[in-house]
């Protein structure tokens, strides 16, 4: 997985967690834990959430691009693009739809997409429905450990993605002690991500407590750990922001140690810092931290597919600093950029490069153009002859338009609807 992929991961299961799972871990009287959500009727699951007929088609459109996949020998590609949308029917709040693509996916993927489920209903106060499918999902995962195949068995990181779900899911139930024993047996890696979450509860007095421990990952060395300190300094900034001085101490810190991790990293962390700074408020302190990503940006040379989504993120904190005409100039040099360098570009990256522009148009609130990006995105997907790289091109972007509330004309759903059609061999 690219750095910048895994750390949207990351950051992505710490900013979606509505309770804090830190409370595992912690020394603190347990009238400090933050409260687990009040049981509901046991017999009662999730309603979905209204989704207009466009999100609708597309989200169908992306599962049956997915499943179009043969799991011979295209299990491992199938599979994660059907999680993919599973992940989206999650954000959109379509838990019938969840369990539906769930049953579909063959591999431990479905484990994986039953855990996101037990805590998405769990997190509402759907008991009983989360115990049955934290079930669910350690029997599928137990499965899938003492029956390897031939095309794919299950990796130990793949095991522990799973089990810190779980953990969330038994704390958002009040089954600390489930939740604690989940957490003793992770490796690094997931542990910090399990202790990260739910720092939006905490209070002054625990700042001490959390700064120590985000010095205790740093002063492990090596890229993960250091990574896994400073993303909790990063949210730390943005909860403790008010206060100047925890502020400019992390910010220091975040500087001073972030040497051993990727330079993409370290752009993500900057605008991270500066949405922070601009919902809080500061705009002039946002713009000097997009000044520096941006210097970082320069200060070496990218594959366009890797330099477009950290140049979407760049225009997206700009706009959301009030500098807008600075966003426009980063969404035009960007697209620019593609164009100049098409040729040079895969085609089966240069969807990969276009959609973090089309979805940066959109949130800034340019759905034309974001349109015309996606347009170009998908003729570009479609240029492969094998079916399976199309496949997860259309999965990806009927995601991001579904995601982003993009718009689609006629023709554009005419000419997915069409791509999804004609998807087979040769794969």
């Amino acid at each position: 997985m690219k750095p910048v992929a895994l750390l949207f991961s990351i950051v992505l299961v710490l900013s979606t967690a509505p309770l804090a799972v830190h409370a595992l871990q912690s020394d603190a009287p347990a009238e400090e834990a933050v409260a687990v959500a009040a049981p509901k009727d046991e017999v009662t699951a999730p309603v979905d959430e209204a989704l207009d007929p466009l999100r609708s088609e597309l989200m169908e459109l992306a599962f049956r691009a997915a499943s179009a996949m043969p799991n011979h020998p295209h299990i491992k590609n199938r599979s994660r693009a059907q999680e993919q949308v599973v992940d989206l029917a999650l954000e959109l709040g379509q838990s019938n739809r969840v369990i539906e693509y769930a049953e579909r996916i063959d591999n431990w993927r479905r484990a994986s997409a039953y855990a996101k489920y037990a805590e998405h209903a769990a997190s509402l106060g759907h008991r009983a429905l989360a115990e049955s499918y934290v079930a669910k999902s350690r029997s599928n995962l137990e499965h899938h450990l003492a029956n390897p195949t031939v095309y794919e068995s299950v990796q130990p990181w793949m095991a522990e993605r799973i089990r810190v779900v779980l953990a969330k899911a038994h704390y958002h139930m009040g089954n600390e002690d489930a939740g604690r024993e989940i957490v003793q047996q992770l490796g690094d890696e997931s542990n910090a991500a399990v202790r990260a979450i739910g720092i939006e509860h905490l209070t002054a007095e625990h700042f001490e407590g959390k700064l120590a421990e985000v010095r205790g990952e740093i002063g492990r060395g090596g890229i993960d750990p250091v990574r896994y300190g400073l993303e909790t300094a990063v949210q730390l900034h943005r909860h403790f922001f008010a206060d100047a001085e925890k502020r400019t101490l992390l910010e220091g810190i975040v500087r001073d140690s972030w040497r051993p991790v990727p330079l993409a990293v370290r752009i993500q962390f900057l605008t991270a810092m500066a949405r922070s700074a601009s919902d809080h408020g500061d705009q002039p302190h946002a713009l000097a931290l997009l000044d520096e990503a941006r210097t970082q940006l320069d200060s070496v040379t990218w594959l366009v597919p890797d330099r477009l989504p950290l140049v979407a993120l760049l225009a997206e904190g700009r706009h959301a600093a009030g500098d807008e005409e600075g966003a426009a100039k980063e969404l035009r040099e960007g697209l620019a950029l593609f164009h100049t360098e098409r040729e040079r570009i895969p085609d089966v990256f240069r969807g990969e490069a276009l959609r973090p522009l089309a979805e940066a148009h959109q949130r800034i609130g340019q759905g034309e153009v974001a349109l015309a990006i996606y347009r170009l995105a998908l003729d570009e997907g479609l240029l492969n002859p094998n079916s399976r790289p199309r496949a997860e091109d259309l999965v990806a972007t009927a995601c991001s338009m579904a995601r982003t509330r993009a718009p689609a004309d006629a023709a554009l759903l005419a000419r997915l609807r069409a791509a999804v059609e004609a998807l087979g061999e040769p794969w």
